[in-house]
């Protein structure tokens, strides 16, 4: 079997769009969560908390609308979430966004660079700003160019 799996820039806008869509079905708003390291990253989304401390809970702007709808590049924005301050001390280390159904659907690393998601502040204060600068879920095509 061939170790090449080509996706078409159909399938991949679909794709993009079809995890927006989820992710924006229902009836609450769109929150990133972002946590501080604690014992370490859990494994997945569906990992419980355990020591890692909650910092700033950022809820979209959109309401349950949490993306952009701009999937023609394959890639979708998260819309602006509110600026808040944050709610303790500690160095941001990973994110989980929780979907309009009050679900973690994703998680990823957090930081102010070489992250998922990027942040303005590298050392968060309990009552300083909070501000997601960066965002993005993005499938590649692999399509071949046409011969």
């Amino acid at each position: 079997m061939s170790n090449l799996l080509h996706i078409s820039n159909k399938v991949r806008n679909g794709m993009v769009v079809g995890a927006a869509s989820s992710i924006e079905v229902g009836a609450q708003t769109v929150k990133a969560l972002i946590f501080s390291l604690g014992s370490g990253i859990p494994a997945n989304e569906n990992v419980g908390i355990t020591d890692q401390v909650l910092l700033a809970e950022h809820l979209s702007s959109y309401g349950s609308d949490g993306f952009e709808d701009s999937a023609t590049t394959g890639s979708l924005s998260a819309n602006a979430f509110a600026d808040i301050a944050a709610i303790a001390n500690g160095a941001p280390a990973f994110f989980r966004l929780v979907d309009a159904n009050n679900e973690v659907c994703m998680q990823g690393t957090c930081g102010v660079a070489n992250a998922h998601m990027l942040v303005s502040l590298p050392e968060y204060i309990q009552g300083g700003m909070s501000k997601i600068t960066s965002l993005n879920l993005s499938v590649p095509a692999t399509s071949p160019a046409a011969v």
